[in-house]
């Protein structure tokens, strides 16, 4: 995948090794890149910043309005193949991203081969989750291997989100 980070790069970045940008701009959304370093989320400039401020303005509105979130909600259900977790009754959700958990025993495609039907039809998804004991750093420096955290893995290897914005 082209678009490596540099050290400090990578650092701000989560500690990604491929930019999320050139991740978005390849063929297969599902490949992620690896963590091989103890990262951080440092990406925004002052100007960004400026902007997600007044945005936290709006976000009571964002989360009250649960357009999106309840369409895909009522859609998906408790569907066999692609379940989403339950809102609690005393909480919200702020629906950046909705993901669902694809059963790899009743779907009738693998999450990777859905997520690329989706990006053909100009959706837009992403692996719903890491198994953060399976990232580069985590595993190289505590010696976890993938089996380690099941429920974890299988998140990692089954979740997808789908992008919940109307802008």
């Amino acid at each position: 995948m082209t678009g490596s980070l540099s050290g400090s790069t990578a650092f701000a970045n989560h500690g990604a090794s491929v930019s999320e940008e050139a991740r978005h701009a390849g063929a297969a959304p599902h490949v992620l890149p690896d963590f091989n370093l103890l990262g951080f989320n440092n990406r925004w400039t002052d100007l960004q910043a400026a902007v997600g401020s007044v945005q936290l303005t709006k976000l009571d509105r964002f989360i009250a309005s649960d357009s999106i979130g309840g369409v895909l909600r009522s859609g998906t259900g408790r569907h066999p193949v692609a379940r989403h977790a339950a809102v609690p009754k005393e909480g919200a959700h702020a629906w950046q991203a909705f993901v669902v958990y694809v059963d790899p025993r009743t779907a009738p495609r693998s999450r990777n081969d859905i997520m690329e039907r989706l990006h053909e039809m100009g959706i837009a998804t992403r692996p719903g989750t890491h198994a953060v004991h399976m990232l580069g750093h985590y595993r190289d420096r505590f010696g976890f291997a993938a089996g380690d955290y099941p429920g974890a893995r299988d998140c990692d290897a089954n979740t997808m989100a789908i992008r919940c914005t109307t802008e």
